[in-house]
């Protein structure tokens, strides 16, 4: 008789699956290396897509739903939903440190030099876009406390969203001025309003008095009679 020859036992499950996984991330990694390289796109044409990604939906809660449980969470640490842009910021920065310092730091800076520099290169110009991107946010979560603390109606919010997400220095200045402004104008009427009021009852408290006087002379008269 002829012994049977033993086959090659198969992998383990746990090979199979490995392997699997190895060849799904090396497609993967292909393929994006090769849209890129269709698109002509860079790491930080990537940036710059991926915090806009981030950003457009926050901006479109905060206008759409601006009293929603969820807008009130993300809007009551706004510091952190700025965290992102600022770790790109700092990615950007570290690197290039010295020019950073140099550039500020430089007596004879001009705004044709600033010009100049932050549009020689995609990454410089990216360290402005990430910086405004995250002072936006941050003024608008500002702006959102207060608003909530204040009890304003929806349509109130989602227009100062609106203008924070298009220019936010001018809807800080604007917002800030006006609560200033009505603040100072509401505390005038309150104190207006509370000496009239201490007024008024002085003048009824002087009356009571004058009506009980009155009655206590009535009643003398007539325990003398």
């Amino acid at each position: 008789k002829k012994k049977k020859k033993k086959g090659i036992p198969p992998p383990p499950i746990w090979q199979i699956v490995i392997s699997s996984r190895m060849e799904t991330v090396e497609f993967a990694r292909e393929f994006v290396l090769d849209l890129l390289a269709r698109h002509e796109l860079d790491v930080f044409d990537i940036l710059f897509w991926g915090m806009n990604v981030f950003a457009a939906p926050v901006w479109l809660i905060a206008i759409f739903f601006p009293k929603t449980k969820l807008t009130e969470k993300m809007f009551a640490h706004s510091e952190l939903l700025a965290l992102p842009f600022c770790i790109v910021f700092m990615i950007l920065v570290l690197p290039k440190l010295e020019w950073w310092l140099s550039l500020f730091l430089n007596l004879n800076l001009t705004l044709q030099t600033l010009l100049d520099e932050f549009t020689a290169k995609k990454e410089h110009f990216l360290m402005l876009w990430s910086y405004l991107l995250g002072f936006d946010i941050v003024v608008f979560g500002w702006m959102y406390r207060r608003m909530r603390a204040a009890n304003k109606v929806a349509m109130e919010m989602t227009v100062w969203a609106l203008l924070c997400a298009l220019c936010a220095p001018c809807a800080l200045g604007l917002y800030t001025l006006m609560q200033y402004v009505v603040v100072s104008e509401d505390e005038e009427d309150k104190e207006n309003g509370g000496g009239n009021d201490k007024q008024e009852e002085g003048v009824n408290q002087h009356k009571k008095d004058i009506i009980n006087n009155g009655k206590e002379n009535s009643t003398n008269t007539a325990n003398m009679k």
